[in-house]
């Protein structure tokens, strides 16, 4: 809970709680216009969050023998919000489930679901001590969807669904790096040999973009 990271001190502290209800994009602005945004930097500025989200905050203000600095918690539970990012052209729908950041853990989720291009996708949040922020995600993929958003008519010769693996690392507004990952089984390549591929067939796929 959001409490958890701001109780589990030594000292004295005072403790301040809140509570609120609104829109997705309001949880966000928690992140990127307020003193949340000093610990996480400018990764989150460009995202953009609709729909619907419950927020719960719990700040530790230390007053005397404490052990730590100022604690910040904060839980948002989003449920059928769209989430946009501009920098890789990716539109998530439906994403619902709770995001946690802790001053001392940083920001993390292991429950998000959403809708990538209208199936479903797995979704995970950490961050690591330099402030990078891991965004993992599992899912499936139409090749008529790869191909419209990658905007490569290449691809037209790609044909079927395969199983994907996606990360997003972000170290700044910046600074990030896009992977993904496939064995493309089930992909057919109407190519002249020795280019074709059968859709049986494991072909191992990476894609890096900064």
């Amino acid at each position: 809970s959001a409490a958890s990271d701001v109780y589990k001190r030594q000292g004295m502290w005072l403790s301040v709680e809140a509570s609120a209800r609104g829109g997705a994009d309001d949880a966000l602005r928690i992140i990127n216009e307020s003193a949340v945004r000093k610990l996480v930097g400018d990764v989150f500025s460009d995202w953009q969050l609709q729909g619907h989200a419950e927020a719960a905050v719990s700040l530790g203000v230390p007053i005397a023998g404490a052990d730590k600095a100022l604690a910040v918690a904060v839980d948002v539970q989003l449920a059928k919000a769209d989430l946009t990012i501009p920098d890789y052209r990716l539109d998530f729908t439906g994403l619902g489930g709770e995001l946690h950041y802790g001053s001392e853990s940083g920001i993390s989720s292991k429950a998000l679901s959403a809708q990538l291009y209208d199936r479903p996708v797995q979704v995970t949040v950490s961050q690591a001590d330099n402030k990078n922020v891991l965004v993992e995600m599992e899912g499936r993929v139409d090749m008529a969807d790869v191909a419209a958003w990658a905007r490569q008519p290449a691809l037209v010769f790609a044909k079927g669904d395969t199983d994907f693996s996606a990360q997003i690392k972000v170290a700044g507004k910046d600074n990030s790096a896009f992977t993904v990952q496939s064995d493309l089984l089930g992909i057919t390549l109407d190519l002249p040999a020795p280019y074709g591929k059968q859709p049986e067939r494991a072909q191992p796929f990476w894609l890096h973009m900064p």
